[in-house]
Order: structure tokens, then C-alpha cells, then sequence
């Protein structure tokens, strides 16, 4: 599977020495791969590359590039209030999957009193 990137990914790229954003991605006009990308280094340990400068990645060193968590903070509040109901609702898919798997186990392992708990039933 090819690997994705998006207008504004922060990376790191360790064999160039150097962290930045996508600033541009190139695609093959045919086939819509991506080719290569086209970096703003934000910082350089390598005293070849300056930041600010553009440096372009070809697809076939991707395997070298590491995506890096976003700061929350660079997003409008409307951008931020979107993103928090999006985690929110997938944090709710996963404690319902949770739960339903601890039903699910429950009754593999034939825990009636478990069973009974989990599903808001009564013992008695």
C-alpha cells in the first residue's frame, strides 16, 4: 500500500537530517501516485540544509519518512471543536466495542454473575 500524505504533515526525514511541513505534493498525471514530495524545513541537524529552504522527498524514500504528532493548538477553534467530536465519538465506539467484548467474554467463559453485571441484570 502506498504511503499518504496531506497538504500540512509534519515530518521528520532521517536520513536527510531534517523536520518540516508538506508544503506540496507532486502526482504522476496518469496514474495519480504520489512522486514526490516538496518539504519547508522547519529544523535541520544537518548544517547542509538550511531552514526555511525547500527539499524534495522521492517516493522511493518514503520508508525513511516518520510522520509527527500535530500541536492541537495551531488549529482554529472551529477546526479544534470538530476534532474534539470527532475523538469524542470514536472514544465512545471503542468503550461500547469494550464493553461488548467483556459481554462477549463473559459468556465464552460462561461467568453468569459477570454476565449479569455487564448487562444491567439482576442476580436474584
Amino acid at each position: 500500500m502506498e504511503k499518504q500524505f496531506v497538504y500540512g504533515d509534519k515530518v521528520k526525514y532521517s536520513m536527510g537530517g531534517f523536520e518540516g511541513f508538506v508544503n506540496h505534493i507532486h502526482r504522476d498525471s496518469k496514474t495519480r501516485e504520489i512522486d514526490y514530495l516538496e518539504i519547508l524545513v522547519t529544523s535541520s541537524s544537518n548544517p547542509e540544509i538550511e531552514e526555511g529552504r525547500k527539499r524534495f522527498i522521492l517516493k522511493d524514500y518514503f520508508n525513511r519518512i516518520e510522520l509527527l504528532p500535530y500541536d492541537d493548538t495551531q488549529l482554529s477553534p472551529a477546526q479544534q471543536n470538530e476534532l474534539r467530536r470527532v475523538l469524542d465519538s470514536l472514544e465512545d465506539a471503542a468503550n461500547v466495542a469494550s464493553h461488548q467484548y467483556r459481554i462477549d467474554q463473559a459468556l465464552i467463559k460462561g461467568d453468569k454473575q459477570l454476565f449479569l453485571e455487564l448487562t444491567g441484570g439482576d442476580s436474584q
